[in-house]
């Protein structure tokens, strides 16, 4: 039953005390990639990354003695971004009691974009992606943008539990900084 519901909430991020997960194949669990499906979101379904589907099995897991740590990832700026991810925040701590948050935001590699500009032609994604910038080899919000959208996700998490851990995915210290996070353990759930 445990090992079902690390699969479920594999997504979330979600590791043993102590260290990474093995299944009885002797298989390691680890984290994927982020909680929002960018091919949902091209799909015209941004609030995807709300749905309380991905938080749930988490608070199994858990119940059942083990860390959580979740990623907010990719965030996306649109129209309701602000209260949308105030909102998601606040599911997840209805939920769950994550020892960690690591917050990414949506930094597509040139063949995602490719991907849904075939599938998706009229997404607002690509709408998105016109207004992105490359930095180190990546296309990224300009920093400034980076820098709003990961304060005042991070606010957020404060609100709901000030002793959570907050992390950035792929950023710079002084990214970390200028967003109100302390960039001495710069560290996300990718790295350790």
């Amino acid at each position: 039953v445990e090992q079902r519901l690390l699969d479920q909430a594999l997504r979330l991020g979600v590791e043993g005390r102590g260290g990474l997960v093995e299944n009885e194949d002797g298989r390691v669990l680890e984290e994927g990639a982020g909680d929002g499906d960018p091919l949902l979101l091209a799909a015209g379904e941004p609030r995807t990354l709300l749905s309380d589907h991905r938080v749930v099995p988490a608070r199994k897991v858990q119940d059942a003695g083990y860390e959580v740590r979740l990623r907010i990832d990719p965030v996306v700026r649109y129209s309701t971004w602000e209260k949308d991810y105030r909102r998601l925040t606040e599911m997840i701590f209805d939920h769950v009691e994550p020892s960690r948050i690591t917050i990414g935001e949506y930094r597509p590699a040139q063949g995602l974009s490719s991907h849904i500009r075939t599938r998706f032609p009229e997404s607002s994604l690509l709408k998105v992606n016109g207004s992105l910038i490359v930095e180190a080899g990546k296309l990224r919000y300009p920093r400034e943008c980076r820098i709003e959208m990961f304060r005042t996700i991070a606010d957020g998490i404060r609100r709901c539990d000030k002793k959570v851990q907050i992390a950035l995915c792929k950023e710079t210290p002084q990214v970390w900084k200028a967003a109100g996070l302390d960039g001495k353990v710069l560290y996300c759930n990718c790295t350790g």
